[in-house]
């Protein structure tokens, strides 16, 4: 039963402290359905994308029933590396391989409906799996649950039945917890209605949401497009620091262009300008340092007076 909004306002009182500044970027990643080799690519570049975005966020979006573990321990290798702060909010299930997931995250919220664990109480069974391959996996559930700031036991309990927790499982069965219960075992920071309702108790302020799910890429690269108003041709240069130039194309009179270019020549961190040379004539105009972030869209007005081009950089 959902709790009472007394109950969670008093619940909510003993979250973690979280503060995002308004206008900051939420990576939303959804985890449905099975865990499978293309999640763990997708979550890896998502990743890398939002470690280039200062302040930015990512948002595990759970409701998934399973999949496979060894992907999983892929994805929970990922998330430990990363360097933003990383949130569970379970939706539907995440059971199984989506629990270890779960885990994996800074903070966990529920939904009403949510559970994690083993999954159907009448359908699980502990993994078929070689002793010392469970031994390092039921470790592997009991150190993030540790991690959450609960018996470490409870994380084992959900691949191992032989593991008991008082009041929670008997041995002899793995454990599935639902929204309350997973809350009040401590597993999970607290209820949330729905998504808007998590980015309230993150203090999450008009975010910039980039929905990412399997079928979808984070681009890595830079693109830089312009619009060229000036009465002569122009031709972009583009300059690495260091001094090292990489031509990108001419842009006509009233004419717009789009370049890409690969990661391998624009890594992250690196800092470049771009240069617009009129064609014919010796004028040119010239970009701040622009430092490059992993999707970086850089968007470049080149006007008639020069001095008045205008330049706008984000990341998609």
């Amino acid at each position: 039963m959902f709790r009472s909004a007394t109950a969670f306002l008093v619940a909510s009182c003993l979250l973690p402290t979280f503060t995002h500044a308004q206008d900051r970027v939420v990576y939303r990643i959804a985890v449905s359905g099975s865990v499978e080799v293309d999640l763990s690519d997708l979550i890896g570049s998502t990743l890398q994308a939002a470690a280039g975005e200062p302040g930015s966020i990512v948002v595990l979006d759970i409701g998934a029933s399973g999949g496979r573990i060894d992907i999983a321990q892929l994805i929970v290798s990922h998330l430990q590396q990363a360097t933003v702060p990383i949130y569970a909010l379970i939706n539907q299930n995440a059971w199984q391989a989506a629990a270890l997931i779960a885990l994996a995250a800074d903070s966990i919220f529920v939904t009403a409906e949510a559970s994690i664990g083993a999954g159907d109480p009448g359908k699980a069974d502990q993994l078929e799996l070689p002793a010392t391959a469970l031994r390092t996996i039921r470790q592997q559930f009991g150190a993030l649950a540790a991690r959450q700031g609960v018996d470490a036991a409870i994380g084992e309990a959900m691949v191992d039945h032989d593991v008991s927790v008082r009041g929670v499982v008997r041995r002899g069965e793995l454990l599935t917890l639902d929204a309350d219960a997973a809350v009040d075992v401590g597993l999970a920071a607290g209820h949330v209605v729905d998504w808007d309702d998590m980015l309230t108790v993150l203090k999450v302020i008009d975010p910039s949401v980039r929905l990412v799910r399997p079928g979808s890429a984070v681009a890595t690269g830079t693109t830089v497009e312009i619009v060229n108003y000036h009465l002569s041709n122009v031709r972009v240069v583009l300059v690495r620091g260091g001094g090292v130039r990489y031509r990108l194309g001419i842009v006509t009179t009233n004419g717009s262009s789009s370049f890409e270019v690969s990661e391998s020549i624009l890594p992250a961190g690196a800092t470049i300008q771009l240069v617009a040379e009129v064609i014919g004539g010796s004028d040119r105009v010239e970009t701040e340092e622009i430092r490059v972030r992993p999707g970086l869209v850089i968007q470049w007005t080149i006007e008639t007076r020069l001095s008045q081009s205008n330049l706008f950089h984000f990341v998609r």
